[in-house]
């Protein structure tokens, strides 16, 4: 029967580890655009 419990239980099982993953996927694209703006002044394309 305590299988039953495990069937009535829907969603997500870790939303902590799953908000921290996309803070740290935001960051990194952050990181990623900011990273070229500054090599797009540093290097000018002629």
């Amino acid at each position: 029967m305590a299988g039953k419990e495990h069937e009535k239980k829907k969603g997500f099982e870790a939303p902590g580890t799953f908000a921290l993953a996309l803070i740290f996927f935001a960051w990194f694209v952050i990181m990623y655009v900011v990273a070229w703006m500054s090599l797009s002044r540093v290097w000018p394309v002629r």
